[in-house]
């Protein structure tokens, strides 16, 4: 994994997690607690609650949605600072949705304070300015071609949208719930399997929440300071981001404009050859396996199963500075047992 070209996916909040203790990584707590240290304000946080919501699939379900943000936020934070301390780095990234905060630390776009502080203002800006009567939300059509569910969304146009094409025949839609339920049963006689709503309650990436955007601006243009130190393909435009204001144009089109996370992989895929999830969902590997039979992926339940190649990275790691000027502090030593074998794989 050291001489691979790898790009790292984050996911958002709202992706399956499964029942998984993060203890099975050695050391990844620590980085976990790091970040729980530089967490200022909004829910609380400690590292006994952030394992027993991990190792809950059902507990993790019943929390809101401020708590999911922020857990999110973390795990893929500090995935993202346990592969940097491991020597291992991107050489492209690639976030879904709200994984774009996180994925703005990793490539040291701002510091974990500042990626915190942006990412619970967007949350916050979406829910001021879109529709709160809970009439409208997201669902998901599987089993259809994009071509044939944008020839079925015709007669609903400007009303409900297509809001991303996540692989072939799994494509997302927002707008109104009671068109949306029009939607799914139109899609089913054309072919689809089925049409479901999503545990959201605002039509995210879509126009339904253009407002959003000029109140984004001014916030991501304080907080940004630098260009990426990795490039960040843009889930919106499949665009590489390697400017200030390349990255400020994603951030104020996130929650706004249509997503297409097909074509974001498939562009990826043509300049690496192994992505890493960053972050404790499943979701985006097997998105990934689904557009790209046979791709090489990697989740970090999955980390322990490369021993030889982790064992050549450590050996061979160097700790750059973070952003902010605090260094990756997980070493080699810190990552072995007694017997000097390394104990966290890639």
């Amino acid at each position: 994994m050291k001489n691979r070209r790898m790009c790292w996916v984050f996911p958002a909040f709202e992706m399956k997690y499964r029942a998984f203790d993060p203890a099975q990584l050695p050391g990844y707590l620590d980085c976990v607690a790091r970040c729980l240290e530089r967490m200022d304000g909004g829910p609380s946080m400690t590292l006994p609650f952030y394992r027993e919501a991990y190792a809950s699939a059902k507990l993790y379900s019943s929390l809101g949605d401020a708590l999911k943000h922020d857990l999110s936020f973390v795990s893929s934070c500090a995935v993202a600072d346990y592969l940097k301390a491991l020597g291992l780095f991107p050489h492209t990234m690639a976030p879904y949705s709200m994984g774009l905060y996180a994925a703005l630390y990793a490539a040291e776009c701002l510091p974990f304070e500042d990626g915190l502080q942006l990412m619970r203002f967007i949350c916050r800006t979406a829910h001021e300015v879109g529709p709160r009567d809970g009439a409208f939300g997201m669902g998901v059509v599987m089993g259809l071609s994009e071509e044939t569910l944008r020839s079925v969304l015709k007669p609903y146009e400007a009303r409900v949208y297509l809001s991303d094409v996540m692989a072939h025949g799994i494509c997302i839609l927002s707008g109104p719930r009671q068109l949306l339920q029009e939607v799914f049963a139109q899609a089913t006689r054309r072919g689809a399997s089925h049409g479901k709503f999503l545990a959201v309650d605002l039509p995210y990436h879509s126009p339904l929440m253009a407002a959003a955007e000029e109140r984004i601006r001014p916030m991501a243009s304080r907080l940004i300071q630098a260009a990426p130190r990795w490039p960040i393909i843009s889930c919106v435009t499949q665009k590489t981001l390697r400017t200030m204001d390349e990255v400020l144009e994603e951030v104020a089109a996130n929650v706004v404009r249509p997503l297409h996370w097909r074509r974001t992989v498939q562009t990826a895929a043509q300049d690496v050859d192994l992505f890493v999830e960053c972050g404790l969902s499943e979701q985006l590997c097997k998105l990934i396996l689904l557009e790209i039979a046979g791709s090489n992926v990697v989740h970090p339940k999955r980390f322990r199963s490369h021993l030889q190649e982790i064992d050549q990275a450590i050996s061979v790691a160097r700790i750059p500075m973070g952003c902010g000027g605090h260094e990756h502090s997980l070493g080699p030593r810190n990552l072995r047992d007694d017997g000097g074998k390394a104990r966290v794989f890639v």
